[in-house]
């Protein structure tokens, strides 16, 4: 059966595993396939901690015609064949919600892997995201042409209802100099947009950039982006200028593969020190 993080196994080389919410959208899918070939690239070009880096497959939560219990018990029996004896799950997830905290360890738990399966915690979660969330917000204002770095930011998440399940969001909103909104919850990103243009968030405006708080483009970011439009078509406010998702783009891939990279084999400095 598979096991969670904590647990040891044999020592030996390691495979991972990227784990995604799952969507019939073909978008998602096609950037985290393209996620784990930069990744198992990333990777095999280092040799510290586990080798073998670059075995890296993925799969999903949902949408999906094997539950993730048999895909992660699949892909521990090509590890085990391929002489690596411990998996390591990344949840592509930026909070750790339900899905993060107990979806993915229940199947992890379920799976029947012959090597040890070991959880790590959201990506979104891990110090190094700071650095994608930094280099994806540069690369947006420079697709704006805001070179000055003048026009304010709207940080625009799906929202949560759990008690504390929006302070991640609020804490990327203020690292970027960012207000925060949600698309379910408030504060929701009309009425953000209606204090932007009453001065109410640090000054007037008539232009505004959005930041879509998601990993990969898809359905949802399609529907901020027709509302959006209804919004800047209405002259209801600033003119709202939606940016891509974070990995929807081959640089923000680039920057998610460098997170990754570094919650997997750490920097021999911050690695933990081995048992003798």
């Amino acid at each position: 059966m598979g096991q969670a993080a904590g647990t040891r196994g044999a020592a030996g080389g390691c495979a991972y595993f990227l784990v995604a919410h799952g969507s019939p959208d073909p978008r998602p899918g096609g950037a985290i396939a393209r996620l784990a070939t930069v990744l198992g690239a990333s990777l095999a070009t280092v040799r510290t901690g586990c080798e073998g880096g670059e075995l890296v497959g993925h799969g999903a939560l949902e949408c999906v015609s094997v539950p993730l219990a048999e895909q992660l018990g699949e892909f521990g029996r090509r590890a085990a064949a391929a002489g690596r004896s411990r998996v390591k799950v990344v949840p592509l997830f930026l909070q750790a919600g339900v899905h993060a905290r107990q979806d993915v360890p229940e199947a992890v738990a379920a799976a029947r892997s012959p090597v040890e399966l070991e959880v790590l915690d959201p990506v979104g979660l891990h110090p190094a995201f700071g650095g994608a969330i930094a280099r994806w917000v540069a690369a947006i204002r420079a697709t704006e042409g805001d070179v000055e770095k003048s026009l304010p930011l709207m940080v625009l998440a799906h929202g949560s209802r759990r008690a504390g399940g929006n302070g991640p969001v609020e804490a990327i909103a203020a690292q970027v100099g960012a207000i925060a909104a949600y698309w379910t919850v408030e504060p929701g990103w009309r009425g953000r947009a209606m204090a932007l243009a009453q001065g109410a968030a640090g000054g007037r405006c008539d232009r505004a950039i959005v930041l879509p708080y998601f990993l990969f483009a898809g359905s949802l970011t399609d529907a901020i982006a027709e509302a959006l439009a209804d919004w800047n078509r209405a002259g209801r406010g600033p003119q709202l200028r939606l940016g891509s998702a974070i990995a929807a783009t081959e640089d923000g891939i680039e920057a998610l593969a460098q997170v990754i990279h570094e919650m997997v084999q750490p920097p021999p400095e911050t690695a933990p020190n081995p048992k003798i």
